[in-house]
């Protein structure tokens, strides 16, 4: 009994120490002090000055809070992500947003962003890989807010599920036309066939189309309209010759 005593106290006396080496090196070692702040991938020089809420003191004791506030109080800054790389450097990313679709712009003539909470955000500081499909025929509204577009939310629920069920279908959709009354136009990448389907089934028809187009070996080349909008029916256009 008196030696399991004593071996509580020996880890007791070490876990203390231990403790207290790491609490000293954490707040008073300058190696971990924040030396380094970047913004937006940035490096920012006299961030002391431009930047009070930060003082050079461990990372990990640093306002982050009081830091997000200030910058959302500034103009066109809607989004604020603070992210920690020890041991002495802080990164903070603006405005970063990851869009699910490209909206035309017809107003404006240019391609905005629109994520997963139908957030609208332009494109200046992104470098779009291009997967996404562009999407015409859509109501936008103002930057930074939710898309003023009805059919938005269909458009963003059945383009996610799609992309998570079949990335290459996803892939496979170069253009989305919203047309009225709840109905759209795919078109895929390099073919100039219009497919029209409703928009809330975007996800079951491209689906069909697959099955369609595989079943009957279908040269879709050759194809000018095919109209999945009726329950178990293809109405297929061929191209004059």
């Amino acid at each position: 009994m008196d030696r399991i005593t004593k071996k509580v106290r020996i880890f007791i006396i070490t876990f203390c120490a231990f403790s207290l080496v790491l609490f000293l090196s954490v707040n008073f070692t300058d190696a971990i002090q924040l030396e380094t702040l970047k913004v937006d991938n940035s490096e920012i020089r006299n961030w002391e000055e431009s930047y009070s809420p930060l003082k050079r003191k461990p990372v990990i004791s640093q306002e982050s809070e009081t830091l997000a506030e200030s910058l959302l109080k500034k103009k066109n800054i809607y989004r604020v992500e603070i992210v920690p790389e020890f041991p002495n450097q802080i990164n903070i990313y603006t405005n970063q947003f990851e869009p699910e679709a490209f909206l035309l712009d017809s107003k404006r003539n240019r391609l905005v962003g629109i994520d997963k909470q139908l957030r609208v955000f332009p494109l200046d500081k992104m470098k779009p890989d291009w997967e996404q499909p562009v999407v015409t025929g859509i109501k936008i509204g103002k930057m930074y807010s939710r898309c003023a577009d009805a059919n938005a939310e269909t458009l963003i629920k059945q383009l996610g599920s799609l992309k998570e069920q079949n990335v290459d279908l996803f892939r496979m959709i170069d253009e989305i036309e919203l047309l009225k009354r709840g109905k759209a136009v795919v078109r895929l990448a390099g073919l100039n066939t219009d497919v029209i389907i409703p928009l809330r089934d975007l996800r079951q028809k491209m689906k069909q189309l697959a099955v369609f187009v595989t079943r009957y070996q279908t040269d879709i080349g050759n194809i000018k309209k095919i109209n999945l909008c009726f329950d178990e029916m293809i109405i297929v256009e061929q191209r004059k010759r």
